[in-house]
């Protein structure tokens, strides 16, 4: 089954959005650039996918895509910062398993 970069997106983007702890989903052009855009109002977890290469095989007849996922919340500064953050950490490392098993696996999802 041929999938068009659109239907990519859109599957990632169900599989990401079906996560209980992420709440927000984008592909983006540049990570670094949407997360420093103030003017975006976003409830964090967030789950951005950005592209990373995409080659055509001619003997295969294929065109592979490879992405970079970012799962990114926010550190509570007022509280134990260091607790918070390997909170942060601990978590988003856990969401990025999920991830990767639905991703791999769809009936799982």
């Amino acid at each position: 089954m041929h999938l068009t970069l659109n239907q990519i997106i859109q599957r990632i983007s169900a599989i990401a959005l079906a996560h209980r702890q992420i709440k927000t989903f984008a592909y983006v052009s540049s990570a670094v650039e949407w997360v420093h855009d103030e003017s975006k109002k976003v409830t964090y977890p967030v789950c951005l996918v950005e592209q990373s290469t995409a080659n055509i095989s001619t003997t295969g007849r294929t065109l592979t895509h490879s992405f970079r996922f970012y799962l990114l919340d926010l550190v509570n500064r007022a509280n134990n910062t260091d607790t918070n953050e390997t909170e942060v950490i601990s978590d988003m490392g856990s969401v990025s398993g999920d991830l990767i098993a639905f991703l791999r696996d769809p009936a799982v999802y």
